[in-house]
């Protein structure tokens, strides 16, 4: 299903394009057949022209240069970035000195006879081409004289070579030139970083850092071996110290105080007198009591003697400081483990200082071992400037010597291999790309002025285009055919065309089938509600509403029935034309009753009853929105079988909603090509209100052949046998 829903889309498709082509096909031959010609013509014009070539090789170092390390440089190709050398050789070819060079020596003149202009030159004339996995460049000239442009190709190839020539040597001066100049600053520079390094190591007392950084490290190492010793030692000394504190049991301070004193004369004498006097007194108590006198004094003396010998401590250890007896009186043993004590003392003191020494030479050592590698690196920086200087020095003495030598050997990177040759046949390959191209732009206008005609028309151009922008009912589709001749052509007073009674004249026509057609299907509508008014009118003027109207009414009349036209433009009036009558009285003087109907209804020959338009009053609209029209309508509905009422156009004025108000239906009349979608979406607005009353759409005058879905087809036998000669029916 799905695929042949795709393939109905395709076919509907295609014949909407060819609905087109058939619409636009005549304009868009004329363009394309234009500038076909045009093309033609300028092939004719230019004539033959002839083309020739030579090739070049490029080598991306010449023999001779390379000979040296500065002709290598000088004589090689080389690019900037990313790109083709090759292509940047192909652009010099292509350059404009080197062009004008060409024209002047050549002395090449254009078609007018004025001197050839290089851009000309360049852009139409001349071709620069690489061949594919090759370095070779194929240089081709194109001119309408052979001999031109086999001199042109072998003159440009001879500039260009010599060109290249020129170019190194004067890269080679170039170079020689700045290297000349580089030398004495470069010498300079070289002097200057040997005199830095010699300050250098004058300043910071340097001769080598390598061998003053290892014997360092070794000092600092033997410093740290002998500090280990001396903790060992003073922490043995600590040990004994404390050892003969606790035999002594007294602190260090008073063991220091009591070795002072001891060996103080004026102390000893006081000590030895206070022994005395305790030895007395207690010899005394063993004979007598306390309180005897002699007892006291020899209390009193004691401690008469102690005052004193506290004085004398004093004076000798410069400090207040109470002993007692027993600690005053060390002897023997005692007195000689004080004096190790002393001595154990002074060594703890001297091994202290030894550390605190040792320590201090171990620091210096060290910011000295911290100071190195900031030495290290600035003279490292110092001998790089030193190499670098030196190597720049020897680097340009070297180039000099070299780019001497490469001045006078350079002979360019490019070699002629291929000279360029007569040629003998003009080109034909433009010619037929010219013709294609013509073929390609012709078929290409022809389409743009077919999209262009296109686009700019908005209006609707077929059937299917009609109903979908009405969306109302299709009732007849009447076509349009061309027949020669205007016998019974009526003109207007603007000058268009008069449409004719076709089913009156044609009763066999395919148009009079398309109207009973019409009037079979508002019979098949009149079945569910009584049709007895029906109010016939269009979007826009032109699009054959009165046509319709008129036709419609004939057809009804050939069926039997009794049938009023009323023709209710009173503005443009068209119903006394197409029936050739005059309208000396009509509908408008039948509203204000002025006439009788019976003296205004004109009753045709072929039995149609028809009622005019009459004179014009100045209000139209006033005169069918009046109660006396309705009276009237339901006068007529009652007289006659059918009562259709040709109004002016809904976009004009507001006649025909009027009457569609009052009448029983609507019919709107459409015509292809006429009509835009604009109208039609305006007009369906117009009858939003009214849109129950409308029975559908006409579609008037189609062409079939425009038609991509045939509402009509007819084969030629049906249509031979229609056919008049020499006649031509608008309608």
């Amino acid at each position: 299903m799905e695929s042949t829903s795709e393939f109905q889309r395709f076919a509907s498709d295609l014949q909407n394009l060819l609905s087109i082509v058939k619409r636009r096909g005549k304009p868009a031959l004329a363009g394309a057949g234009a500038i076909f010609s045009a093309v033609v013509l300028l092939i004719i014009i230019q004539g033959p022209s002839y083309e020739t070539s030579g090739k070049i090789l490029l080598e991306k170092r010449n023999s001779t240069s390379s000979l040296t390390e500065s002709g290598k440089e000088i004589g090689e190709l080389n690019s900037v970035g990313s790109s083709d050398p090759v292509s940047n050789e192909m652009e010099i070819i292509r350059s404009l000195p080197i062009a004008q060079r060409t024209i002047q020596d050549l002395q090449l003149k254009d078609e007018k006879g004025r001197p050839l202009e290089p851009e000309t030159f360049l852009e139409k004339k001349l071709t620069v081409e690489k061949i594919r996995g090759t370095d070779l460049l194929k240089i081709t000239y194109k001119s309408k004289a052979p001999q031109e442009a086999a001199a042109v190709v072998n003159k440009l190839m001879s500039i260009y070579v010599e060109n290249g020539i020129l170019i190194d040597r004067s890269k080679a001066l170039m170079t020689g030139k700045f290297v000349s100049q580089q030398l004495p600053s470069t010498e300079v520079a070289v002097r200057k970083a040997e005199d830095a390094i010699r300050k250098f190591k004058e300043v910071n007392r340097i001769s080598d850092l390598n061998e003053e950084k290892r014997s360092t490290e070794a000092a600092v190492s033997t410093i740290d071996q002998k500090m280990s010793e001396s903790r060992t030692a003073l922490k043995s000394s600590l040990s004994r110290s404390e050892h003969i504190q606790r035999q002594l049991g007294i602190t260090s301070g008073n063991a220091l105080q009591m070795s002072s004193l001891n060996q103080t004369q004026p102390v000893q004498e006081v000590i030895g007198e206070l022994k005395q006097a305790e030895s007395q007194r207690a010899v005394a108590l063993n004979r007598y009591s306390e309180q005897h006198p002699i007892i006291i004094e020899l209390t009193n003396k004691v401690n008469t003697l102690k005052e004193l010998l506290q004085n004398r401590i004093k004076q000798a250890v410069n400090v207040q400081v109470k002993l007692s007896d027993s600690q005053l009186q060390y002897r023997g043993v005692k007195q000689t483990l004080l004096d190790d004590f002393v001595k154990v003392q002074a060594d703890n003191a001297a091994l202290s200082a030894q550390l605190s020494s040792l320590g201090n030479e171990k620091e210096l050592y060290l910011k000295r071992i911290n100071t190195l590698p900031r030495l290290e690196q600035k003279q490292r920086e110092l001998e790089r400037q030193l190499e670098a200087s030196q190597s720049t020095y020897s680097m340009l003495l070297k180039k000099s010597q070299e780019i001497r030598i490469a001045i006078n050997q350079s002979d360019g990177n490019a070699r002629i291999i291929e000279y360029a040759s007569i040629p003998k046949k003009f080109r034909i390959k433009p010619i037929l790309l010219k013709l294609s191209l013509g073929i390609f732009c012709s078929g290409l206008i022809g389409v743009a002025i077919t999209f262009l005609l296109e686009v700019r028309d908005k209006s609707i151009k077929t059937v299917k285009e009609a109903r979908e922008k009405f969306n109302y009912t299709l009732l007849g589709v009447i076509p349009s055919f061309e027949f020669s001749g205007h016998d019974n052509s009526v003109f207007e007073e603007y000058g268009k065309l008069v449409p004719q009674l076709i089913v009156q004249k044609f009763p066999s026509s395919p148009i009079c089938e398309a109207f009973r057609m019409l009037h079979s299907n508002l019979r098949f509508m009149n079945t569910d509600s009584e049709l007895k008014t029906i109010v016939v009118t269009s979007c826009i003027p032109g699009e054959g509403k009165s046509t319709v109207a008129a036709n419609l009414a004939l057809t009804m009349v050939q069926q039997g029935l009794k049938i009023l036209l009323i023709d209710s433009d009173m503005r443009r009036p068209m119903q006394h034309r197409i029936w050739e009558t005059s309208q000396p009285y009509g509908l408008s003087d039948l509203i204000v009753g002025q006439v009788d109907s019976k003296k205004v209804i004109h009753h045709d020959k072929d039995g149609l009853y028809l009622l005019t338009s009459g004179a014009m009053p100045p209000n139209p609209g006033s005169l069918l929105d009046s109660k006396r029209m309705s009276s009237l309508l339901q006068q007529f509905s009652q007289e006659f079988d059918l009562v259709i009422i040709d109004t002016p156009p809904l976009l004009s004025v507001n006649d025909a909603r009027i009457l569609g108000n009052i009448a029983d239906g609507i019919i709107v009349v459409a015509r292809p090509g006429i009509i835009n979608s604009n109208d039609a979406v305006s007009a369906r607005e117009l009858l939003s209100q009214l849109e129950h009353k409308v029975l559908g759409m006409v579609v008037n005058r189609i062409i079939p052949q425009h038609e991509p879905n045939s509402y009509f087809y007819y084969e030629k036998s049906y249509q031979s046998s229609f056919s008049v000669s020499n006649q031509k029916i608008e309608v």
